[in-house]
């Protein structure tokens, strides 16, 4: 294809037949190579990322991928489970969070709202409909530590079990052995057996919302899927 001489490197004549296909080859691949990559940038090509606190994760996304996946079988769905919904979303881990925390800096689609439940073993908790908060804190305690729960108690018991975790399991599991009463939203408290729930007084409420990037571009799948939690939490 090529001949090398003191003056340089020319093509040979069969070299100068194939070069038109070279160039030919060589957009295509160009533009191929940009178009993958505007794809993975954009979070295009049928894919959806999503994050999730770990009580959402587990009570609420089940269902609700099963419902997108027999909608949009052709959608390829990533499933991250933590607390930082601020570094997901700017690392583009995730495309969309769920999460109780509104927060300024991303766009809040509210989903639901649930109240917290008191939840122990029925030695610890009396058989009725509703506790107060001055008769929790006559109680042994298993708290996570979350902003909803200093709000209010205004800050946490020094008696109370403390666990440095929004995931619930530990305290429901702590709570299960008797060790103390938990505060829990009631998607947590979903299938726990052995134990007695009930609402708190004054009531404490969450509402769970989806957030992501202002500046997120709503490509065809990000959109579809927003349309979809519209109307799945419509129903």
């Amino acid at each position: 294809i090529f001949d090398k001489s003191f003056k340089g490197v020319v093509l040979t004549p069969a070299g100068e037949k194939l070069y038109p296909y070279f160039v030919r080859f060589y957009d295509s691949y160009e533009s191929l190579t940009e178009k993958a990559k505007s794809l993975a940038d954009s979070g295009d090509g049928d894919q959806i990322k999503i994050g999730a606190i770990s009580s959402v994760a587990k009570s609420v996304l089940p269902d609700l991928i099963k419902s997108f996946d027999e909608k949009k079988p052709n959608v390829k769905v990533k499933l991250l489970v933590g607390d930082d919904h601020r570094e997901s979303l700017l690392k583009g881990t995730a495309d969309l969070f769920f999460t109780d925390e509104e927060d300024d800096e991303f766009e809040f689609f509210p989903l639901f709202t649930e109240n917290y439940l008191a939840v122990g073993v029925k030695e610890l908790l009396p058989a009725k409909k509703t506790i107060t908060r001055g008769e929790l804190l006559s109680l042994p305690l298993v708290l996570s530590k979350e902003r909803k729960t200093f709000e209010y108690f205004g800050k946490l018991p020094e008696s109370a079990t403390t666990v440095n975790s929004a995931d619930y399991s530990a305290a429901l599991s702590m709570a299960e052995r008797g060790i103390g009463v938990t505060l829990v939203p009631e998607i947590a408290a979903q299938g726990v057996k052995r134990l007695r729930a009930m609402r708190v007084v004054p009531e404490l409420k969450r509402t769970v919302g989806a957030v992501y990037r202002k500046n997120k571009k709503k490509n065809r799948t990000f959109g579809e899927f927003l349309a979809f939690l519209k109307e799945y939490f419509s129903e």
